[in-house]
């Protein structure tokens, strides 16, 4: 009988890891990648209000590297 529980949670226990690992990986991507946009956004929000600003330096700035974010 105890065997039989014990089997019983082994195998739910299986089929929850077969769910939570793809879910976590993806997850993480989707995290990832949210992290990137976010990124390209303030530098074209960054890039407009420098253009907006000051035309003559917008020129200058877009010869500099861009902020970029370590996921």
């Amino acid at each position: 009988m105890v065997a039989a529980g014990v089997a019983e949670a082994l195998f739910t226990t299986a089929a929850g890891l077969l769910v939570a690992v793809p879910a976590v990986m993806l997850y993480n991507h989707f995290v990832r990648r949210m992290g990137v946009l976010l990124t390209e956004a303030e530098n074209q929000a960054r890039r407009l209000r420098i253009e907006l600003e000051n035309p003559e330096q917008a020129i200058e700035d877009t010869k500099r590297p861009v902020l970029r974010r370590v996921a």
